[in-house]
C-alpha cells in the first residue's frame, strides 16, 4: 500500500507540503532481555525472507504478477474462468509483485549492506524500477512510452479498483517519491540535472536492457498518472459510490446502468447498445469504495489533476452519509443505489480500511486546506478526523467486547441497532489494533492484540476466521496466506511503548514462517494452519507489506515473566435469565413481539426470556444497572430498548423482587397535539406516502425539479410558504435520505418562478377537517416542601398515547408569554384555563406560584403550571426519543423551596401541582401552537387560538432485586 512510509519534504518541482506515510526507517539498535546481536540476526533473518521471494519471483515468474512457490512457475490471470476473482480481482497483467515490492526494497536501502548476503538494496530498487520501465514504457505518449509488454497499463485486464489502487496505483506511488528522495532512503542524494532537451532527470549507475544509461525522469509517476486514468471509469455511478471492478483498456461496458453507457451525448455507448460481455455485479464493500483518498490524493497533488482527489472524496462521504442511525457501516453496498446489501457489520473484512483510511487521510492532508483553488477544501482533514472519532465511538459502544467477554475482541454485529450476531473474528481484523495505536488509543490497542498473539502462538500463524464462542476455527476457514495486518500491528505497538515483548512476538512471526512455509522457490501461505499444507501462490503483499514489518522482531521468553508473577483476576460478566410460563389463552414467544423505531414492544410475555447483564452506564451517573441484551435468544443492541405494552402489565406479579414496577418520581412525559395548517399536512402527508421514491432522488440530473413535479398540485398555491418549509425540512437532516441540498434547490426553483410568475397556480386549499401533529416532550417533577401532586386524571388514564390524534382530555391551554413574577395574575385565568405556560426565571418555582390567585378546584379549572426553562433538546415526535431527552445528568428537577401559598399568603389547600421543561424557542413554539389561548399580564388580553391538546403520562420502570433496569420501559 501507498503509505507506509514517512516524510518531511517534497520535491522542488512542487509546492512543500506535508506528505506523511507510515513506514520503518530506522532499527532499534537495542532492548530488553535482547542483545545486539539477536536484533541483528533476526533482522538478516527478516531481510532473506524478503529476497529469498524477490529473487525467486524474478527467476520462475518475472515478468508476470505473482509466483507459484511450489511450481516454481509463474501465476497468472485465469482467463479460462474470468468468475476466478481471488486472481482476476488483483493480477492485471502489470508484474505486480515488483509494483508491490519497490517500496520495501527502498526501506530496506536505509539500513547498511548485510555481511551476510551479496544484495544491495538500492541498486536492485534502481534496476527493479528500469526492469518496469523497460516492460510498460515511461508512461510518455511518444516512442518511449511503448513497452516490452504494453504502452503503460493498455492491457485487457478486468481488476478490482481497490485491489488495483492500493498495490498497483500506491505501488507506483511510494516508489516515485522513493525515487525522488520525496521519502528518505539514508545514504542517498538524488542528483537532478539537465537533460538538455528542457527535462530534469537522474541518472542512476545501473543500465536498461538495451545496455543504455537508466535516467530517472519521473517515470513511475507518469505510470501511475496512466492507470489512475484507466480507472476512472468506475466512478460513473448515480451515487458516487465507485464500482467494483474496471477493465484497464476497455473501461465498464459490463455496468450497463452507468451514466458511462446510456448516455447518447457523452456517453462510450449508444443509448440503445447493450453491454457486449456478461453484466457484472454492482455489489462493492465500504472498504473498497472509500479505502482510495489516501493514493487518489497523493496522485493528484503531485501532478496537479484534482479529479482523483474530489473522486475518491465523494465515494468516501457516500459511504459515510448512508451509516444507520446508531453510527454503524455495513460492508456490503450496492454502487448503483446505495442501499445496503448486507445487515452484518464489524471491524473485518468489506469494512476494514475504511477506518483506517478515515484517520490516515486526517494526517495526510493536515496542514493542506487551502492549497490550490483546483482542489475540494470542503472535505477537509478535520472532516476525516471527525468521521474517525464518530466511528470508534460507535465501534467501542456497539462492537468491542471488553474483558468480561474473556477475550477483549471485535463482534460481528446488526450496522442498524448494533446488536451482536455472529462470533467470529477474523484475520484481517488484525490490522485495528495498529490503527489505534496510531490514533492514540494504546490501552485499547494493548488488549485487543492479545488474542490476535495468542491464536499465532497456537496455530503458528492466523487462521482466516476463528470462533470466539467455540474457540475453534470458524466454518473450515483454516488457511493464513502471509497477511500482513497482525505483525503490522505489533510494530505499530513495539514503536509506541518501546515494550521488548512486541521483539518477542516478532520473533515467533520470523522462526514459524521460515519453518512453515518456505519452499525452494519461495514462499506459500499456508492453506491449513493445522496441518502446514501449502498453497502455492506467493501473495504480492507477503514482499510488499509483511516483509516490512517483519524487520521489527518481536515472542515472550520466560525471562521476561517474573517467578513469582500472578495474572489479574479475570472479570466476570454477571448475567441470568428471567424465563415467565406459557399462559393460557395468550401469544407465545415471538409473536408476542413487534419491532418499532427504537427497540421492540412486547405484546405478551407468555413463554418469553429475558438474558439481563449487569453493566454500569454513565447516563446514570457510572451506577451500576441491569441491561437486557437478548430478547428469547434474539441479541439486542446496547441502545436498543424494551417496551411492555400497557395491557401487560397486569400479567405481572407486583410483588416478584426479580421485576419490580417502579413508577418514575423524577420525569413525566407531556403529550401535545398541534393543529397543523392545511399547507403543513398536506406536505407532511406527502412525506408520509411519497409518490416517488426519496432514497434514490438525490442521484437524479435535476433532483429538485422532480421533487416540485411530484408535490400535489395545491401545495404550489403558495409557492414563498412552500420554499419556506422545505428549507425547514433540509435543515433537520432527514437520515438515510440525503435530501437537504434537494430541498435547498427545490426551495429556490419555488423562489424563482414566484419571482417570474405569481399567477400561474389557481388551485386553492378548501377548508375542511383540523389537522394534528403529536409531539413528546419531557418534563420534570419538582420536589420540595412546595411540590404537589399530578392531577387525579392523569392516573385515570394509564396510556394517553392510545388516544385518538386530537382527543387529548387538557383542551384548554394558555401561554402567558411572562415569567409569572409579578404581577399577579387575573382571577378569571385560573378558573377556566386547565394548563397554564409560563418562562422560567426572574423568580423562584414558589413565587411564580404564589402570584396565581385562589380558585376553586372544578373540573375546567387550573390543574397544572407548566415552567420553560433553557437549555433544552428540539420537541420529539416520539416518546422514546422524549424518553432520552430526560438524561439525569442533563437536566434538573425544579425545587420549590417553600410551601405553596396565595398572593395573600394563605396556605392553598389544594396545591397547584406544577413541572418543569428544559426547552428553548423551538419546544416554546410548539407549545404556543398548541395552546387555545395566549395572554400577557401587562394588557390582561387573551388572544384565542385553534384548538391543541395536551396530556400526561407517567413513566415507569423496573428494577431486579433493587437495580434498576436501564433499557426496559412502559410503553
Amino acid at each position: 500500500m501507498l503509505l507506509q512510509c514517512l516524510t518531511s519534504q517534497l520535491s522542488p518541482c512542487f509546492p512543500t507540503w506535508l506528505l506523511v506515510c507510515i513506514t520503518v526507517l530506522g532499527w532499534a539498535t537495542c532492548a530488553h532481555c535482547m542483545t545486539a546481536d539477536e536484533l541483528a540476526a533476526l533482522k538478516q533473518d527478516a531481510r532473506y525472507i524478503f529476497y529469498h521471494g524477490l529473487t525467486s519471483y524474478h527467476k520462475y515468474a518475472w515478468p508476470e504478477d505473482e509466483l507459484r512457490p511450489l511450481s516454481c512457475a509463474p501465476l497468472t490471470r485465469d482467463r479460462a474462468n474470468p468468475a476466478h476473482i481471488e486472481v482476476n480481482d488483483v493480477l492485471g497483467n502489470y508484474s505486480l509483485s515488483v509494483v508491490d515490492s519497490l517500496s520495501t526494497l527502498a526501506i530496506l536501502a536505509s539500513s547498511p549492506t548485510s555481511d551476510h548476503d551479496n544484495y544491495n538494496a538500492l541498486e536492485d530498487f534502481q534496476k527493479y524500477t528500469s526492469l518496469l520501465v523497460d516492460q510498460y514504457g515511461d508512461g510518455s505518449s511518444g516512442p518511449a512510452g511503448q513497452g516490452l509488454r504494453a504502452r503503460g497499463f493498455d492491457l485487457d485486464s478486468k481488476v478490482q479498483l481497490f485491489e488495483t489502487t492500493i498495490r498497483g496505483l500506491g505501488g507506483l506511488l511510494s516508489a516515485h517519491l522513493f525515487a525522488v528522495g520525496d521519502l528518505p532512503i539514508r545514504g542517498y542524494t538524488p542528483d537532478f540535472q539537465d537533460l538538455g532537451d528542457g527535462r530534469e532527470g537522474m541518472p542512476w549507475n545501473i543500465t536498461t536492457s538495451a545496455g543504455e544509461p537508466f535516467v530517472y525522469d519521473g517515470q513511475l509517476l507518469r505510470l501511475a498518472l496512466d492507470l489512475g486514468k484507466r480507472l476512472l471509469p468506475a466512478f460513473h455511478t448515480p451515487t458516487g459510490i465507485p464500482y467494483p471492478r474496471v477493465n484497464l483498456r476497455s473501461g465498464i461496458p459490463f455496468y450497463e446502468n452507468s451514466p458511462l453507457n446510456n448516455d447518447a451525448e457523452h456517453g462510450q455507448c449508444d443509448a440503445t447498445q447493450k453491454p457486449k460481455t456478461e453484466r457484472e455485479i454492482t455489489e462493492t464493500c465500504s472498504a473498497g469504495a472509500g479505502s482510495l483518498v489516501l493514493e487518489f490524493s497523493v496522485l493528484s497533488r503531485l501532478t496537479g489533476d484534482d479529479r482523483f482527489e474530489k473522486l475518491a472524496k465523494k465515494a468516501f462521504q457516500a459511504v459515510w452519509e448512508r451509516r444507520s442511525t446508531v453510527g454503524l457501516i455495513g460492508s456490503g453496498i450496492d454502487a448503483e443505489t446505495g442501499q445496503w446489501v448486507s445487515p452484518y457489520t464489524g471491524i473485518g473484512a468489506g469494512i476494514d480500511s475504511f477506518f483506517e483510511y478515515a484517520f490516515k487521510s486526517h494526517i495526510l492532508l493536515s496542514g493542506l486546506e487551502g492549497y490550490g483553488p483546483e482542489f475540494d477544501n470542503d472535505v477537509s482533514s478535520v472532516m476525516f478526523l471527525d468521521i474517525w472519532n464518530a466511528s470508534h465511538a460507535a465501534i467501542k459502544r456497539h462492537i468491542y467486547r471488553g474483558p468480561q467477554f474473556q477475550h477483549p475482541h471485535y463482534a460481528q454485529n446488526d450496522m442498524w441497532n448494533g446488536g451482536p450476531r455472529l462470533g467470529w473474528i477474523d484475520s484481517l481484523s488484525a490490522y485495528f489494533p495498529g490503527l489505534l495505536t496510531l490514533a492514540g488509543e494504546v490501552e485499547e490497542a494493548t488488549a485487543t492484540q492479545l488474542l490476535y498473539t495468542a491464536l499465532w502462538t497456537r496455530y503458528g500463524a492466523l487462521p482466516e476466521r476463528w470462533n470466539t464462542f467455540t474457540g475453534k476455527i470458524d466454518s473450515g476457514l483454516n488457511w493464513w496466506g502471509g497477511r500482513p495486518e497482525f505483525i503490522e500491528s505489533n510494530w505499530y505497538l513495539y514503536r509506541a511503548t518501546q515494550d521488548p515483548w512486541y521483539l518477542h512476538v516478532g520473533e515467533m512471526a520470523i522462526k514459524d514462517i521460515k519453518r512453515r512455509c518456505w519452499t525452494p522457490c519461495g514462499w506459500g501461505g499456508l492453506q491449513d494452519v493445522q496441518t502446514g499444507e501449502l498453497n502455492d501462490r506467493m501473495e504480492s503483499f507477503f514482499l510488499g507489506e509483511t516483509a516490512k514489518y517483519l524487520f521489527y522482531p518481536w515472542t515472550l521468553p520466560i525471562s521476561l515473566i517474573p517467578p513469582l508473577g500472578t495474572s489479574s483476576s479475570m472479570i466476570v460478566r454477571h448475567t441470568f435469565d428471567l424465563t415467565f410460563p406459557t399462559l393460557s389463552n395468550t401469544l407465545p414467544d415471538f409473536s408476542g413481539l413487534q419491532r418499532i423505531e427504537h427497540g421492540i414492544l412486547i405484546k405478551s410475555i407468555s413463554g418469553l426470556r429475558m438474558a439481563l447483564v449487569l453493566d454500569r452506564d454513565e447516563a446514570y451517573g457510572d451506577q451500576s444497572i441491569y441491561r437486557v441484551y437478548a430478547l428469547s435468544g434474539l441479541a439486542l443492541g446496547r441502545d436498543e430498548g424494551l417496551w411492555f405494552q400497557s395491557s401487560v402489565l397486569s400479567q405481572l406479579n407486583p410483588t416478584d423482587p426479580h421485576l419490580t414496577h417502579m413508577k418514575d418520581v423524577d420525569s413525566i412525559d407531556l403529550i401535545l397535539d398541534v393543529p397543523v395548517p392545511e399547507l403543513d399536512a398536506h406536505l407532511i402527508s406527502f412525506f408520509a406516502n411519497p409518490s416517488i421514491n426519496l432514497a434514490h432522488l438525490h442521484t437524479m440530473s435535476t433532483p429538485g425539479e422532480t421533487l416540485l413535479r411530484a408535490l400535489p398540485e395545491v401545495l404550489l398555491s403558495d409557492r414563498p410558504r412552500l420554499a419556506a418549509q422545505l428549507d425547514s425540512l433540509a435543515d433537520l437532516n432527514l437520515p438515510n435520505l440525503n435530501l437537504d441540498e434537494v430541498l435547498r434547490e427545490a426551495a429556490q426553483g419555488l423562489r424563482d418562478r414566484a419571482a417570474q410568475d405569481v399567477s400561474s397556480i389557481n388551485a386553492k386549499i378548501q377548508p375542511g377537517e383540523t389537522h394534528f401533529q403529536r409531539y413528546y416532550v419531557a418534563a420534570m417533577l419538582p420536589f420540595g416542601p412546595g411540590a404537589a401532586p399530578l392531577p387525579s386524571v392523569v392516573d385515570k388514564i394509564p396510556d394517553p398515547n392510545t388516544l385518538p390524534i386530537g382527543g387529548l382530555p387538557f383542551k384548554s391551554v394558555l401561554v402567558l408569554d411572562s415569567d409569572l413574577c409579578g404581577p399577579v395574575l387575573p382571577s378569571f385565568i385560573p378558573r377556566n384555563y386547565s394548563v397554564l405556560v409560563v418562562r422560567r426565571g426572574g423568580c423562584s418555582f414558589s413565587e411564580k406560584l404564589a402570584n396565581i390567585p385562589s380558585y376553586p378546584p372544578l373540573d375546567d379549572s387550573l390543574k397544572l403550571v407548566l415552567v420553560i426553562g433553557l437549555p433544552s433538546p428540539l420537541p420529539t415526535t416520539t416518546k422514546e426519543e422524549a424518553e432520552a431527552d430526560s438524561d439525569p445528568d442533563a437536566v434538573h428537577r425544579p425545587y420549590l423551596h417553600l410551601k405553596q401559598t396565595s398572593p395573600a399568603g394563605v396556605d392553598r389547600r389544594s396545591a397547584i401541582p406544577l413541572v418543569l421543561i428544559h426547552a428553548g424557542d423551538d419546544t416554546w413554539d410548539v407549545l404556543y401552537r398548541t395552546a387555545s389561548a395566549v395572554a400577557s399580564v401587562v394588557d390582561e388580553e387573551v388572544r384565542v387560538h385553534g384548538p391543541g391538546g395536551l396530556a400526561i403520562k407517567r413513566r415507569y420502570w423496573f428494577a431486579c432485586n433493587g437495580i434498576r433496569i436501564a433499557n426496559l420501559h412502559v410503553a
